[in-house]
């Protein structure tokens, strides 16, 4: 409620020559998952409606591994599940607020478990 940015734009898996975008445009209320610079494999964007009428806060969950990226937002109403290639070492995460400033209330991480033996 306290955001005055037009766009949250979360860059995820970036490396010098990669990079996943999901761009969350408040302005026009609408979810871009953009894989176009994510390995040399995917390609695409897809959209999604953003439903912000009357909420105080927006609820993001992301789900990442080696191979994929899943979205769910909207208290998981809307859900983008994505391939994507990419296993480059030295990959960092950044959000990015345009046209103003995002307040983020809680953010947290957890590791997977390794499962092999």
């Amino acid at each position: 409620k306290n955001t005055t940015a037009e766009k949250i734009i979360l860059k995820l898996r970036v490396s010098d020559h990669r990079r996943t975008e999901i761009v969350f445009d408040l302005k026009k209320a609408e979810i871009r998952f953009d894989r176009n610079h994510a390995d040399d494999w995917s390609k695409g964007i897809a959209r999604g409606p953003l439903n912000l009428m009357n909420k105080d806060c927006l609820d993001i969950h992301i789900y990442s591994d080696k191979i994929s990226v899943e979205l769910f937002s909207n208290e998981y109403q809307n859900n983008f599940s994505c391939n994507i290639y990419n296993v480059e070492e030295g990959q960092k995460n950044y959000i990015v607020a345009e046209g103003g400033v995002a307040e983020i209330d809680t953010l947290e991480k957890w590791d997977l478990e390794n499962v092999m033996q």
